[in-house]
């Protein structure tokens, strides 16, 4: 029994040391690799292990903008794309949608490889595997919700084998690197520069107001007390003729209440009186007894009597408080808008003070008073541009604006010489009649986003003068003060910018001339350009990068 004990536990403790030697073996032969090294294995692979560069590549369409990123192509291997797609009419990233990636000859394709969706926000990541080496055109086609569009990126050789594989195109230069997951998170655009219809301008200072064919001022006619029902506010639409309001004229002094109601009795019986008269004799004259001139007179005499007792009962009701309709009927002279009122109910007027202001409620003058200096330059005016806010508005024909008049004769108080421009300002004129009268087409009768319509408001505004002239030029947005000078930022690639001082010209609205500094065709930051300032600068503000 000992014996076979003995046995076992030899047996067994043999079997402990094989199985502790077997670990020992294991864990000299290394641990099996972790998720990150796969991980980063599968990075290696996209990297290419050859040490070959990617190519970048940043393209344009109507709609969208194309930055993608992509290892050289290989036969037999795969190639993953980190293609970015920004929406141009927002430059929002594009969330959702597909992605073809093709390839070419001879107008027919020769591989297609489809992404479904994106990868995240503004980022899609096909992966391309040619089947044989070749050249080939390269197309990235998208469709997504608001944006089918084909980003032709021109010929690509797909190389036999990895140890042939270079980078055929340069890569895009710039010192400055703004990400576009960067861009995608603050208000950014840009803009290629163009040749622009230019104009230049003379400054002035300008004060908004009623038109003169189209304002009116309703003034007292007498001394006297305003009532009204119906009281007139400024904002309302009155009609021509629109009764608004009443003026009672003032009593006389030291007149008591019980006079005016005898002389009320008074012209009461006068009017009775001359009413039997006009009743008696239109019946004598109808049998022959009178002549008809006896019923004239009698005619007459019943208007001056009707006119007496109205008149003695305006009295009365006066003073009695119930003076709505006693006294003389204020009447709108045009149709407009009330732009202000200078009395309420119970007020005292004297004769000729004004109460109400009228004006056009869809049209308004510009007066514009430029200094003399520039006065021979006013012949050809075609319009004027103000800024309101950070927005510039322009008054010409293309805005449904026009020059009404450029006045001949300097101001000798103020030295200055008059310009006037008419503006829509409101939903339209309000008849045909009204537009022919104006000198407005009805489609051209659309408000002026930005015109004021306020009367009597100042303002900093310049006057065009000459013909227009095609420059470069770029929006206002687009130029950064750096340290006194002028600059723009460039977009050299998709996620690459450059630095470039520029002299500037004339200005007309938003849009300013370039003079140097710029060529046709580069593209420039009109939106966000001090953010891409403080990205030169390395400056935390503006966010980190991202990983494809």
């Amino acid at each position: 029994m000992a014996t076979t004990m003995a046995m076992v536990t030899t047996s067994t403790m043999l079997r402990i040391f094989l199985l502790l030697a077997v670990l020992v073996f294991l864990a000299g032969c290394g641990a099996p690799e972790s998720d990150d090294h796969a991980h980063g294995a599968d990075e290696a692979e996209h990297a290419h292990d050859d040490g070959a560069a990617a190519e970048v590549v940043t393209h344009y369409t109507a709609q969208s903008e194309l930055f993608v990123e992509f290892p050289p192509l290989v036969a037999g291997r795969g190639s993953r794309f980190a293609a970015h797609v920004t929406h141009l009419d927002d430059f929002e990233p594009v969330r959702s949608g597909r992605m073809d990636v093709v390839l070419s000859s001879d107008g027919r394709t020769v591989a297609r490889f489809r992404v479904e969706q994106p990868a995240r926000d503004g980022l899609f990541t096909p992966t391309v595997t040619p089947r044989e080496p070749g050249e080939f055109e390269l197309s990235i086609e998208v469709e997504a919700p608001g944006l089918s569009t084909v980003h032709q990126l021109g010929r690509y050789r797909v190389f036999a084998g990895p140890g042939a594989a270079r980078v055929v195109g340069d890569a895009p230069a710039g010192e400055i690197t703004y990400l576009k997951e960067q861009q995608w998170r603050v208000p950014f655009a840009t803009e290629a520069v163009r040749l622009v219809a230019m104009r230049a301008s003379v400054p002035g200072v300008a004060y908004v107001q009623a038109p003169a064919d189209g304002s009116a001022q309703v003034v007292a006619p007498a001394d006297g007390y305003f009532t009204s029902v119906d009281v007139p506010r400024a904002g309302r639409r009155v009609e021509s003729g629109e009764i608004l309001g009443y003026l009672v004229p003032r009593l006389g002094e030291g007149t008591d209440f019980g006079r005016l109601r005898a002389e009320l009795e008074s012209a009461r019986s006068r009017l009775d009186l001359a009413r039997s008269d006009v009743e008696r004799l239109s019946a004598l004259v109808d049998k022959g007894a009178v002549p008809e001139r006896r019923l004239v007179e009698a005619r007459a005499e019943l208007d001056v009597a009707e006119s007496e007792f109205r008149s003695a009962r305006g009295r009365v009701q006066q003073r009695e408080g119930d003076a709505a309709e006693a006294g003389i009927a204020l009447r709108a002279p045009v149709s407009g808008e009330i732009v202000d009122v200078a009395i309420a109910p119970g007020a005292f007027v004297r004769t000729g003070e004004p109460m109400v202001w009228l004006a056009d409620a869809d049209r308004r003058w510009l007066e514009l008073r430029v200094p003399e200096a520039h006065a021979g330059r006013l012949s050809e005016t075609s319009g004027a541009w103000f800024v309101t806010g950070d927005t510039a508005v322009v008054l010409d024909a293309s805005t449904g604006a026009r020059v009404i008049q450029a006045a001949r004769r300097v101001d000798p108080a103020s030295r200055t010489v008059a310009v006037t421009i008419e503006y829509p300002v409101s939903t339209g004129l309000r008849a045909n009649a009204d537009a022919s009268a104006s000198g407005l087409d009805e489609s051209d009768s659309r408000p002026i986003p930005g015109a004021p319509g306020l009367i009597g408001l100042g303002l900093a505004a310049h006057v065009y003068v000459g013909a227009p002239s095609e420059r470069i030029a770029v929006p206002k947005s687009a130029i950064i003060d750096d340290g006194g000078r002028p600059v723009v930022y460039l977009q050299s690639g998709g996620e690459t910018f450059q630095r470039r001082p520029v002299e500037t010209g004339i200005r007309d609205g938003d849009r300013i001339e370039i003079v140097s500094g710029l060529e046709v065709g580069e593209r420039v930051v009109t939106v966000g350009a001090y953010d891409v300032k403080l990205a030169a600068t390395g400056s935390e503000e503006v966010g980190h990068g991202h990983a494809h």
